[in-house]
């Protein structure tokens, strides 16, 4: 078991060092963290908070996610508009707390398309750019860790940019599709903290995309898919969802599955959204199908959207 349990923990604190980035389930909900072409990408300010943490298994509470963005849009004419954006978010893992955090500033160019067309095509570009940070916290290390370091840490700070492409088209005010591509890490930024990580920030590259399909007057279908590649490690997540509008409400439910290249970890993704007006929250619960779901356990997730 002792065995085990080492095994685990080295599979987590490896993805945390190795991600650097802040991946949540419900990646349509974390738009600023998803694709920097995205701010300003509605018609209000938007104010998106996320959350996402693992329990219910043997070595408790061990990776914790958060994030929360601001964004909105300046009109720059009838075709054009900027978006501006910012983002927080904090990725914290194993018993030193190892945790990668942002800073940044998302700054979006959008132009519409087919002036004449009934439907609204987009393409937008972004960029992103702030401060990141690493850091490690010893005043939990069991046993306490060798050396100089009784409690206490240690932190780098450094520059981090990234940059996107998104096409959106919009069959009605409800129904659209979305493609998207990112790139993080540009400058592959030196994040190391000398004697504990001896890696760079690797180019991340992600995609994304998914599509309103109606089945009914007030039914209609939505497949997302999301894919996350840096220095070897990929990532897939896929969901279904079936929403239900009546009046001004919309209720969804989806099914999905998470999994990646490196570990057996495979996650099942139950979810469950509510969206009143400009305002919308959903859950979901990442059920661990892995022959580690005893030690890890489940992961959770919430995230609220409110358009103002």
């Amino acid at each position: 078991m002792k065995k085990l349990i080492t095994i685990v923990f080295a599979i987590l604190l490896g993805f945390g060092l190795n991600a650097q980035d802040f991946v949540f389930t419900q990646f349509h909900l974390s738009p600023l963290n998803l694709n920097p072409a995205l701010a300003g990408g509605t018609d209000n300010y938007r104010l998106a908070i996320n959350y996402r943490e693992n329990a219910g298994g043997l070595i408790g509470v061990f990776n914790r996610v958060g994030g929360i963005s601001l964004d909105g849009p300046i009109s720059l004419s009838d075709n054009d508009k900027l978006g501006i954006g910012f983002r927080a978010a904090f990725d914290r893992a194993g018993t030193l707390a190892f945790t990668q955090a942002v800073f940044s500033v998302s700054v979006a160019y959008e132009r519409r398309l087919f002036r004449n067309s009934e439907d609204v095509h987009t393409i937008s570009f972004g960029l992103d750019g702030g401060l990141g940070q690493t850091s490690i916290d010893f005043t939990n290390a069991v046993p306490p860790t060798p050396g100089t370091f009784n409690g206490g840490g240690l932190s780098h700070n450094y520059p981090d940019f990234s940059a996107g492409v998104a096409y959106q088209l919009k069959f009605t005010p409800e129904a659209k599709f979305l493609f998207g591509i990112s790139m993080g890490h540009l400058f592959e930024a030196d994040s190391r903290i000398d004697g504990f990580t001896d890696n760079d920030t690797e180019r991340r590259f992600s995609t994304h995309a998914e599509v309103d399909l109606t089945i009914g007057q007030n039914f209609w279908v939505t497949p997302r898919v999301f894919y996350w590649s840096r220095d070897g490690l990929r990532l897939y997540t896929g969901i279904t969802s079936l929403k239900y509008r009546r009046n001004t409400q919309i209720f969804e439910l989806g099914i999905g599955l998470r999994t990646n290249n490196q570990s057996d970890n495979n996650e099942v993704i139950l979810l469950g959204a509510f969206e009143y007006k400009d305002l919308k929250f959903a859950v979901s619960r990442d059920l661990n199908v892995s022959a580690i779901q005893n030690i890890i356990g489940d992961f959770y997730e919430g995230s609220l959207i409110y358009e103002f």
